[in-house]
């Protein structure tokens, strides 16, 4: 109690700001509400301050909108639910601005927010207020640990691609058809959506007594993909969306009948399951298996007698190459 009195009286008056997130989350609210509670314990009037989520960590919070110019910034940040604490005062013998830096401790999860406000408080009160303390040079910023850096890597979005083929299983009548297949991927490692085109497909007919029909298939779709697990040299991926599709249909008649042509579109939904063999982080392999529903469906007449209709669902069987950032 003879050590603490003095340094709280002497903290009676002293303005300190508290900068924190607008939007934070559990734990940046948790040390703010600690560190809050641990400064006007030690006799500071703290000012609060609400700083955007993606400003900078290495540059000091402006506190010109304060009634009265703060002693010293303690500003809270953090990332990936790790919280860290800088604190932004002037040099008393260079006038220059300064900044040390708090790490959360190598303590359970229950008590690291308790324990980094009361470090960043007694480290504060050396500063400011210990007999002819100054300032240490600004700490090093500590380098992600490997959990951290994981999790950031798989959150962070990867432009990626596909190149491959697929086959189409036409449906009632009608012989499958094979194409070119291309993709288009933007996402994390577990998450992402794909743009998807498979044109042209050749190969499928339908044929009658009357004549055949030979078909030709384009289609474009969207979909949304999960993919587990992150690491390792498989994983599993399902996927599901949608998009339109478009049928040429030539018909070749038997004398005296006359062949036609016809076009069709329509709306498809996709539903898929695969997957994934990596060759390394950024390349692999895709084997997957996907469900159509045609909108409206396909009915193929050949000299008014059906020859062929699509399935509902059809299939379609796709590999292909991927490669990703």
């Amino acid at each position: 109690m003879a050590t603490c009195l003095p340094n709280v009286a002497r903290a009676r008056g002293e303005t300190v700001a508290l900068a924190s997130p607008k939007a934070a989350d559990d734990v940046v609210s948790e040390i703010t509400t600690r560190l809050r509670a641990e400064l006007e314990a030690a006799g500071f009037d703290v000012e609060e301050l609400g700083t955007e989520p993606n400003a900078d960590p290495e540059q000091p919070v402006s506190t010109t909108g304060l009634p009265r110019a703060p002693r010293a910034t303690v500003a809270v940040t953090g990332e990936d639910g790790v919280a860290s604490v800088d604190i932004w005062f002037s040099d008393p013998k260079t006038r220059e601005l300064a900044v040390r830096h708090v790490e959360t401790p190598p303590v359970a999860r229950q008590r690291a927010a308790s324990v980094l406000a009361v470090r960043t408080v007694e480290l504060l009160r050396a500063t400011l207020l210990g007999p002819g303390a100054s300032p240490a040079p600004p700490a090093p910023r500590a380098a992600p640990t490997p959990d951290v850096a994981a999790a950031r890597e798989q959150r962070r979005l990867r432009l990626g691609g596909e190149v491959g083929a697929a086959m189409l299983s036409g449906g009632r009548g009608i012989s499958a058809s094979f194409a070119p297949l291309l993709r288009f991927q933007i996402g994390a490692r577990t998450w992402g959506g794909r743009a998807n085109v498979i044109a042209p497909a050749y190969g499928g007919e339908a044929s009658a007594s009357g004549g055949k029909a030979t078909l030709r298939q384009e289609q474009l779709s969207l979909d949304a993909t999960a993919t587990w697990p992150a690491e390792g040299p498989i994983s599993f991926v399902g996927s599901a969306g949608g998009g339109v599709y478009h049928w040429h249909v030539g018909g070749e008649a038997v004398a005296p009948n006359v062949g036609h042509d016809a076009e069709r579109w329509g709306a498809v939904a996709d539903v898929g399951a695969g997957a994934s063999l990596r060759f390394g982080a950024h390349v692999g392999l895709l084997l997957d298996a996907h469900a159509l529903w045609l909108a409206p469906p396909l009915i193929v007449r050949v000299v008014g007698a059906e020859a062929g209709q699509s399935g509902q669902p059809m299939l379609c069987a796709t590999l292909g190459l991927w490669a990703a950032q």
